[in-house]
């Protein structure tokens, strides 16, 4: 169902009423209220943010890789995933000029924090995404995108989210790192 303009001839003063101009208008406000409940469910998803981690993470320790991305929320909204992807990527390389890859040993689990003043940040996750030990995910994003519990899942514009690596796998080449949510 779509929405229907009423003709004018429909609306004229003086015109006898007919049940389609009626039914018009019914069918309009369906659609309006099919639509807005289709946001409101899931629908209206955006990505906050999504970013690439790049390189031969491994070099690094986990305490360096603390603050990957810092992202200024754009509008009111409600958090609604946050999911992690490792890559299958050409474009990484260890020490010795080889390409990366990421081992199936070891976690590779990410933070998401949160600053109302861009000081003070906190973490607004009671459990974290992570790929376990025993997987490398390479190829399928879909077993990378677990349920993630959000303490704190209300966002205001203008607000700072700040991405921190808690841990990861023995050998870690690039991954993706991307956060859902829906508009308040």
């Amino acid at each position: 169902m779509a929405f229907t303009s009423i003709p004018s001839a429909d609306i004229e003063v003086g015109k006898p009423t007919k049940k389609s101009l009626f039914t018009t208008i019914k069918n309009n406000e369906d659609d309006h209220e099919t639509r807005i409940n289709n946001l409101e469910s899931g629908a209206g998803k955006i990505t906050i943010f999504s970013f690439q981690v790049v390189g031969y993470i491994s070099n690094y320790s986990v305490a360096e890789l603390k603050a990957l991305g810092n992202f200024l929320v754009p509008a009111g909204c409600t958090l609604q995933e946050l999911c992690i992807t490792i890559l299958d990527s050409t474009n990484t390389f260890d020490s010795s000029g080889n390409v990366a890859e990421t081992s199936s040993s070891g976690v590779l689990e990410i933070d998401l924090l949160k600053s109302t003043d861009g000081a003070t940040f906190s973490s607004i996750l009671t459990t974290k995404p992570a790929i376990p030990d025993g997987k490398n995910g390479k190829g399928t994003s879909s077993n990378n995108c677990i349920p993630v519990v959000f303490a704190n899942t209300s966002l205001d514009q203008d607000d700072i989210l700040q991405v921190d690596l808690t841990s990861m796998k023995d050998e870690q080449g690039s991954f993706l790192i991307t956060c859902y949510a829906t508009l308040d």
